[in-house]
């Protein structure tokens, strides 16, 4: 199944915004395989697909799962994630409750409040169903 909307205008906008400091971008639907969008060259040539695959479902979909239980204890639906490790963050958005967006990039260039969330909704927001 491949999204709903435009992943390489996802793809463009992530690009402009993190220019070389982007690493990866997937997106997970819990009804089909998910699927690398993106992979920086450098990585590329790293990671096999079928072991790139594996680590996006692995990561989304744990993600994904966990919010159903938080969502049993009170806190509502997850907006996103954010995984900081000492040279990469990786962020999680829920597009809805069977979706979702996850990158990474270098260093430490997201901060949570900036409005990001947002911007990664709105460009694939329009053409959803």
């Amino acid at each position: 199944m491949m999204a709903p909307f435009d992943t390489t205008a996802l793809v463009s906008h992530l690009r402009n915004r993190f220019g070389d400091d982007l690493r990866m971008v997937g997106y997970v639907d819990e009804r089909a395989a998910p699927e690398a969008l993106y992979v920086r060259d450098d990585l590329e040539s790293r990671v096999t697909d079928e072991r790139l695959r594996a680590l996006v479902d692995e990561f989304m979909m744990g993600s994904m799962e966990s919010d159903r239980v938080l969502h049993e204890l009170g806190y509502g639906p997850r907006n996103a994630t954010i995984h900081d490790f000492e040279n990469v963050q990786i962020v999680f958005v829920n597009l809805n409750e069977f979706e979702g967006v996850g990158f990474g990039v270098d260093g430490n260039v997201f901060q949570g409040g900036d409005g990001l969330v947002d911007e990664i909704l709105s460009v694939t927001s329009p053409q959803r169903e």
